[in-house]
């Protein structure tokens, strides 16, 4: 799975990406939610501070047992004043937000000296969403572009749960038990409403009763699947194939609570009538997004996805990405100039510096047959490999093919195209690096079934 986060740049600002290999700089650490596309590469052996809400807190802690020590729950509402630097002399000011996406989901607001930067991170609009603080004049908006095209059009989130529960009736009319797809973490507001609605508890599978055990929600919830007729499933266990097992068993129906079909150019499950899929979603709309970039008035737009991401069954969305489609609500877009302070330089240096030295020197290894009947080469003669220490060559894995004749023997001429493998030899960890050589492997290939392999030293 490919995550969805970013690095604000010219900053050690981290927001949902834990990949410190292709972002050295990065020390602070920002999670929005506990979605999986947003927790790649996090583990329980991570060793950086994370600041997140308080309910994703708990889920770090409980679930992917990050040390209680390195998690720092952040108030929603408030301003909170965190160090850039290991001297406490740069600080950034974060507000968080309400992303109304799933429990623990904010967004972040960062002031510091790079201007103002606004990351929602995955979140449903609503008007009020943010009207509770006076956004400053934004200078980079991360939007959730999830479905950021006009041909994704689905209802409110009130109005989809109506439609579940209206579809969830006659299911239950017409069939012994039903299935609801629904993933680990969200939409437990359409769990509550079922089980007011129908008076009686649903069952949900392990990974999503422990989330909801960790949020207080066991209540409504239940282990005896005797004790109910509403079970809860992934998502990608709906398919035709289990509705066509659980049928088997007894009268089934399925319902699929996503919008994530919205904008494709098919109808789901059609020849499957009694799986219904209600485009329930906790991302904002395609005119939701328009009314929020609207408010926000920013200067510039990044999309969290990016352009290469790909929807269900591998269907383009690139367009999604095309940040344009806002231009007329943006502010000013002339660039903001600012200087990064020195102890932010230091440390983001000092980091760089720290991941370049715990990257051992290649390692090259001399290549060796391949375990096959041995077959005439395609061609005899000489080839021979400068080393990375070469100064007569700046690419150390450049092949130099010798068209002379060998000195002791009658060797035809030959091209580079009929050389199937090369290598080099080992460069050793503790070598002289103020002593340059240029080690040379010679391979001498005969025709004859053999082949010699010379190392020359030319100092």
């Amino acid at each position: 799975m490919s995550g969805n986060g970013h690095v604000i740049p010219s900053t050690p600002i981290s927001i949902d990406m834990w990949n410190t290999k292709a972002h050295p700089q990065a020390r602070v650490f920002f999670l929005s939610h506990f979605h999986g596309d947003h927790i790649v590469g996090l583990s329980s052996t991570w060793q950086y501070p994370i600041y997140a809400s308080p309910i994703t807190c708990q889920f770090l802690i409980k679930k992917l047992r990050i040390r209680p020590s390195l998690v720092k729950s952040l108030e929603i509402g408030e301003d909170h004043l965190i160090p850039l630097d290991g001297e406490h002399q740069e600080m950034v000011t974060v507000t968080l937000f309400d992303a109304n996406h799933c429990p623990g989901s904010v967004m972040f607001l960062f002031s510091g000296y790079f201007g103002d930067v606004f990351y929602t991170g995955d979140f449903r609009y609503k008007p009020g969403l943010v009207d509770s603080f006076a956004l400053p004049p934004i200078d980079v908006l991360y939007l959730d572009n999830t479905y950021c095209s006009p041909k994704c059009l689905f209802p409110t989130r009130e109005d989809a749960i109506e439609n579940i529960l209206s579809q969830l009736h006659t299911c239950l009319v017409e069939s012994q038990r039903v299935f609801i797809g629904l993933d680990n973490l969200g939409k437990e507001d359409l769990l509550e409403r079922i089980v007011k609605e129908r008076q009686f508890k649903v069952n949900v599978y392990p990974a999503r009763k422990e989330l909801m055990d960790i949020m207080g929600l066991s209540e409504i919830i239940t282990a005896d699947r005797s004790n109910t007729r509403i079970f809860v499933v992934p998502t990608n266990q709906i398919s035709g194939k289990n509705l066509e097992r659980w049928n088997n068993e007894m009268k089934t129906h399925a319902i699929l609570a996503t919008a994530r079909f919205c904008g494709l150019n098919f109808k789901p499950f059609s020849k499957h009538p009694d799986i219904h899929v209600i485009p329930y979603s906790n991302h904002s709309s395609y005119f939701e997004l328009k009314e929020f970039v609207k408010l926000v008035k920013p200067r510039c737009i990044v999309p969290i996805v990016g352009k290469h991401a790909k929807g269900i069954f591998n269907t383009d969305i690139s367009e999604r990405s095309n940040m344009g489609v806002f231009q007329k609500f943006l502010r000013d877009a002339s660039p903001s100039e600012y200087v990064i302070p020195e102890s932010v330089k230091k440390v983001m240096n000092a980091a760089e510096a720290k991941f370049e030295a715990s990257v051992p020197l290649k390692k090259r290894k001399i290549a060796r047959p391949q375990r096959r009947p041995w077959r005439k080469p395609p061609a005899v003669g000489v080839r021979y490999i400068v080393s990375e220490d070469s100064a007569t060559d700046s690419d150390p894995d450049a092949i130099h093919m010798e068209t002379k004749k060998f000195a002791s023997e009658n060797i035809s001429e030959f091209s580079c195209e009929n050389i199937l493998e090369y290598s080099s030899p080992d460069i050793s960890d503790e070598s002289d690096i103020d002593t340059p050589v240029n080690v040379w492997e010679i391979t001498h290939i005969s025709g004859k079934g053999s082949r010699s392999v010379y190392y020359i030293n030319d100092r």
